[in-house]
């Protein structure tokens, strides 16, 4: 996410022959403990260069003067020995010529970090602090045997597990705050992010509601900016009166922004997604030209699993972004984020089209972002795993791999690579120590950095159960899967994809033991949570058919177990194709079926569908493979004797 809502705008603004920008260079204000700010100092000797344009070295008092190519323009690099830019998209935003002074905030490496540092120490102490209030709270409600034992242990167990989840927010509130220039920030909103970094959102959410209520607030700002476009119409006669409401308008749109940011980090702090999304939405919708506002709704609704409206947020960005000079980085990251999503929906074609898209124009930048291609390769590696093409998934994942470790990438993106690698083996049955080991490694890692109770270290969990469910260790895949649904839902409440698949997992691992009523009570979850979000011919589902077929096949529920295999098979043709291994898979357990129903040609006619499918996909010395080859030659055998 961007800096705490002081977004600028792309402005698109047309202006005279003007061809200078005033501006200077400073370091950031910072917020101290008493709420008040420390002002920043001007940088003397820094130097700004301007994209088509000259370079200038800033003066004693940080000052200087450019000359711009366009009342449009783009800066090329801004420098000084030993300090670094605190935001360093300031290179990527386009900016127009403007009267007000360009300000470009610098500070060195060593005080980014203390500055973050201490950021994350407020926000922890504060955090602790409301703990420590809380725990006392329910000692004295025990103490007033107000609490039973069970509700006692419940409240605090409660408690600790919303601690352990903070861990991720703390690194990133810290991140945010660090980067704040506050010299920037007006009073009332410094008061209001300082509550919010000492923890204190009750205080914030009741300063915020003494501007009055927000959807007013936001009628009038719709009002207002319709009595613009009536005004522009007039704009001879109302000139003075139109730019007088232009300036309110832009103030009461900024002001209104800034208050559903605030309130959106609030509630996401609180983990109410839905009151979150609520104001991330609003503020998108003030200002539908904002690529920053769209991009962040886009992010937050892909978080909750709303894959249709992150869609529609990503589409704007592209739209918005594709229609500006120089914006190729923004453009490349709007395709792989709708990969992304296309992906998550099963809409394979989409995915891939919008991953090389992505791809091509990151190949055509100079210079080149190494981690930028990487991104790239691993998106399309995830749709051939998706599609069953498991040569190419491998080859775009480990050439991803390759560009984060020459790039020196961060940790968690590489573990992820990772665990990427290791789920490819896994699907084949290929050296499940080696998969085993792959996910433990990225697991530690990303439980490191995020914390244990964070969706990235879950998801990895999860892929280690599932080998442990493989190796027939059910209980230990059990415990894991019960582990991880539990921060599932403490992340996303009661309703979400990756609480499906965890049901899923765990009719699938009840089903291998076998505990069929189990397994079955597991897999119907799955199927009415999973039918609700993604609909009903998502691949997912079809792998709960196959599952529900292969129980009720076991149980010798024969024609109930085809009816289910005929409902998977139907999905994944549509959806994947003739050749993936599951439509294989499919007809293998449909040949195993009919050979226990003593019809054997239905049963032969099965197998021999599933084999070229099982050897292209598997290989021919898969396990899967050699025993359906035998399979064949029995049915046949039988068939002859007939």
């Amino acid at each position: 996410m961007r800096a705490i809502c002081f977004l600028i705008s792309i402005l698109m603004v047309t202006l005279g022959t003007a061809q200078t920008q005033r501006g200077y260079v400073k370091t950031k204000g910072r917020l101290g403990s008493n709420g008040l700010v420390m002002a920043g100092t001007r940088l003397s000797g820094a130097t700004v260069t301007v994209r088509g344009g000259n370079a200038v070295v800033s003066s004693g008092n940080g000052q200087f003067l450019l000359t711009i190519p366009s009342s449009n323009y783009y800066l090329q690099n801004v420098q000084k020995q030993g300090y670094v830019l605190t935001d360093p998209d300031v290179l990527s935003k386009q900016y127009a010529q403007s009267k007000n002074p360009l300000v470009l905030v610098m500070e060195t490496p060593s005080q980014q970090a203390d500055d973050k540092l201490a950021a994350e120490r407020k926000i922890r102490r504060t955090l602790q602090r409301q703990l420590q209030d809380r725990e006392d709270e329910i000692e004295a409600l025990k103490a007033q045997q107000k609490l039973t034992e069970e509700e006692y242990r419940r409240q605090l167990q409660e408690l600790y597990s919303q601690q352990e989840s903070n861990e991720r927010l703390i690194s990133e509130m810290a991140e945010r705050y660090s980067k704040t220039d506050f010299d920037e920030v007006d009073a009332f909103n410094r008061q209001i992010s300082s509550l919010i970094l000492e923890g204190r959102l009750t205080e914030a959410d009741s300063l915020l509601r003494t501007k009055g209520d927000i959807r007013s607030r936001t009628a009038d700002l719709r009002q207002l900016q319709e009595q613009n476009a009536t005004e522009e119409r007039e704009l001879d006669r109302r000139g003075r009166k139109l730019e007088k409401n232009k300036a309110l308008a832009q103030r009461a749109l900024t002001d209104i922004a800034q208050d559903c940011y605030s309130r959106f980090e609030i509630f996401r702090m609180q983990h109410r997604n839905d009151s979150a999304a609520y104001y991330v939405d609003l503020r998108a919708g003030l200002d539908t030209a904002n690529i920053a506002w769209q991009s962040d709704a886009g992010e937050f609704h892909v978080y909750v699993a709303a894959y249709d409206e992150a869609i529609g947020y990503f589409r704007r960005a592209l739209l918005l972004s594709s229609r500006i000079a120089g914006m190729e980085r923004a453009v490349a990251e709007c395709y792989n984020n709708l990969g992304s999503i296309y992906g998550y929906k099963a809409d394979y074609e989409q995915a891939m089209a919008c991953h090389q898209q992505a791809l091509q124009i990151r190949q055509d930048m100079q210079p080149t972002d190494t981690l930028a291609l990487a991104d790239s390769y691993y998106g399309i590696g995830g749709v051939y795993r998706s599609l069953g093409d498991y040569p190419k998934a491998l080859e775009n994942m480990q050439h991803a791999l390759r560009l984060m470790e020459s790039a020196n990438g961060n940790r968690s993106r590489i573990a992820n690579v990772h665990n990427a690698i290791a789920s490819i083996y896994n699907d084949t049955d290929k050296d499940l120590e080696g998969a085993l080991r792959n996910y433990l490694e990225a697991y530690a890692i990303l439980k490191e950095i995020h914390g244990e109770r964070s969706a990235e270290a879950a998801l990895v969990y999860s892929n280690v159960a599932n080998v442990y469910s493989k190796q027939e260790k059910f209980a230990e895949a059990i415990d894991i899967y019960e582990k991880v649904l539990d921060v599932y839902k403490e992340l996303y409440g009661k309703r979400h994809p990756l609480i499906g698949r965890a049901y899923l997992s765990l009719g699938v691992t009840n089903l291998r033991k076998p505990d069929y009523a189990e397994a079955e009570r597991y897999l119907k979850l799955s199927l009415d949570m999973l039918t609700g979000i993604l609909g009903p011919t998502h691949p997912d589902i079809a792998n709960i058919y196959l599952n529900l077929a292969g129980s009720y096949g076991e149980q010798g529920k024969y024609p109930a177990s085809l009816d289910y295999y005929e409902k998977a098979l139907s999905i994944y043709r549509q959806r994947v194709g003739d050749s993936h291994p599951n439509v294989g898979m499919i007809y293998l357990g449909m040949g195993a079926t009919y050979h226990a129903m003593g019809d054997y040609r239905h049963s032969l006619d099965s197998l021999q569908r599933a084999l070229p499918i099982l050897e292209g996909a598997l290989g021919a010395e898969h396990p899967y493979v050699t025993m359906t080859k035998n399979d064949i030659e029995e049915l046949k055998a039988k068939l002859r004797q007939e």
